[in-house]
């Protein structure tokens, strides 16, 4: 339950769903195309990134290594491990 509790948490802060409706007639022909994909989110997330290129759009986004940094600033920060965002701006600095 407690890992529950903090996987929602996490899922909260960090986590943006964004839902699709698909017409069981008109759109039958991608239910059942996504109904035999492994990785539906990986297919998505890689059709919209290589759409956005073809439009020439381009959003800064953050590496893992660096999510995963930031993420484990803000737990510090909630537990008291630090005391403020400046040290965190000292740590990137390093």
């Amino acid at each position: 339950m407690a890992y529950r509790k903090s996987s929602n948490k996490w899922q909260s802060k960090f986590t943006k769903l964004q839902t699709i409706r698909l017409n069981v007639h008109t759109d039958a022909d991608i239910i059942k195309f996504l109904s035999e994909v492994d990785n539906k989110q990986g297919l998505l997330k890689e059709l919209i990134r290589a759409e956005m290129e073809k439009r020439g759009i381009s959003y800064p986004h953050p590496s893992r290594k660096e999510i995963d940094k930031y993420e484990e600033y803000l737990c510090d920060l909630e537990f008291g491990e630090i005391d403020s965002k400046e040290d965190f701006k000292n740590e990137e600095e390093e």
